[in-house]
């Protein structure tokens, strides 16, 4: 958790493309979803914690400290098919800009999430659990089930790396790998583009995030990790995005979200969402792989 006083804020402008492709070629069915604005009460997003809509857009936390905020898709999303093995591939695009009121520290961060559809946003997880983790089980990870990518902005946590950093989860705050995300971009208000994408055959999961505006050096972050996603997650996941302050503060905003899917995608009765407002887990196996 951040503990510096100096606020600072995370404007997330989203402009994201969700794409789930399965490998069987006939008789599937598919699911897609746009949404180029949000609307308050929508039942197509599931709203936990300090999000809301506001202006068109989805708030993941408040302009407030030690707030936690999660935004998801209400309907489950077929990863994997449990009888014939088939694995859904996906690729995901967003852009976003990092605006920080005033100098100094600034955090915590957002994530881009995959975990089991009947989860709730964790209590507790505020600060540098981003949303993802509850503090009492942030690095267990025969207590967690979760994938995710974190845009990390604040780096004194004692599970980070010493800097700035964009990062792969696997059912533990403590990433599996990261690279360092550039501070000037990050705090400088450029528009940052990002893509996260999963190939199935491979079993790589890869994040790019460039900043083609920027004056700074350093103007791309990749990275990414070799895992099957079936050893890890269930068959039905919900995808979405967290965001979290700790006693620094950042405002996160979701604008518009699409997504499509040829991986059949009907889901059996007994997969429910969880509680919100409208609108024993072996350890992974992996292996890191990140790119200059």
């Amino acid at each position: 958790m951040a503990m510096n006083n100096v606020n600072s804020r995370i404007v997330s402008v989203f402009t994201i493309i969700i794409s789930f492709l399965g490998l069987a070629a006939q008789n599937v069915n598919s699911v897609s979803f746009t949404f180029p604005s949000f609307v308050p009460y929508t039942n197509a997003i599931i709203l936990e914690g300090d999000a809301s809509v506001l202006e068109g857009a989805i708030h993941l936390t408040p302009v407030t400290s030690n707030n936690a905020g999660r935004a998801s898709y209400a309907a489950p999303i077929h990863l994997w098919d449990a009888k014939t093995g088939q694995l859904a591939g996906f690729n995901t695009s967003f852009s976003f800009v990092v605006a920080p009121y005033g100098p100094g520290l600034f955090g915590d961060g957002i994530a881009f999430f995959l975990a089991p559809f009947n989860s709730n946003i964790p209590q507790n997880s505020s600060g540098g659990y981003l949303g993802l983790f509850s503090s009492d089980t942030a690095l267990n990870v025969y207590k967690n089930q979760v994938v995710a990518v974190e845009f990390d902005s604040f780096s004194q946590n004692p599970w980070d790396p010493p800097y700035t950093h964009v990062g792969i989860d696997v059912d533990s705050i403590a990433s599996v790998t990261t690279k360092e995300w550039e501070t000037g971009n990050v705090t400088n208000g450029f528009i940052a583009y990002a893509t996260v994408s999963y190939e199935p055959v491979e079993k790589i999961l890869d994040v790019v995030v460039t900043y083609p505006l920027s004056r700074v050096n350093e103007t791309s972050t990749s990275l990414s990790f070799e895992i099957d996603l079936r050893t890890v997650l269930p068959e039905w996941v919900r995808i979405g995005f967290s965001g979290a302050t700790g006693q620094l503060v950042e405002a996160d905003r979701d604008p518009s979200v699409k997504n499509r899917s040829n991986i059949d995608n009907k889901a059996p009765e007994d997969i429910q969402p969880p509680d919100s407002k409208v609108g024993q887990q072996k350890p992974h196996k992996g292996e890191g792989r990140t790119r200059v």
